[in-house]
């Protein structure tokens, strides 16, 4: 078996950007779906006192 550099080169940028990409979207949902449940980091503005 001829391995070739640049092909695997290729293939393990085409995963990492596929990484982050993923990583991206799945950041957003997590976002995304902490604030739908008003789960989300609050200010201190909206804290109540007590």
């Amino acid at each position: 078996m001829n391995l070739d550099a640049a092909t695997e080169f290729a293939g393990l940028i085409v995963l990492v950007v596929m990484t982050l990409i993923l990583n991206g979207v799945l950041s957003w949902l997590d976002t995304y779906a902490l604030k739908r449940l008003g789960l989300g980091p609050r200010r201190p503005s909206e804290r109540r006192a007590g």
